[in-house]
């Protein structure tokens, strides 16, 4: 294994985490915005 893919492979792994957890903040701040509305209606 070369410097390159190592490189690559930490590259993917973050991008992997960055996604999964900003759609996981997403979903997040969908339900408080829910919860919010309920709470206004």
């Amino acid at each position: 294994m070369n410097a390159d893919s190592k490189v690559m492979r930490a590259y993917t792994v973050v991008e992997r985490h960055i996604k999964y957890t900003s759609d996981s903040w997403k979903g997040l701040r969908e339900w408080l915005d829910g919860d919010r509305t309920l709470c206004f209606d």
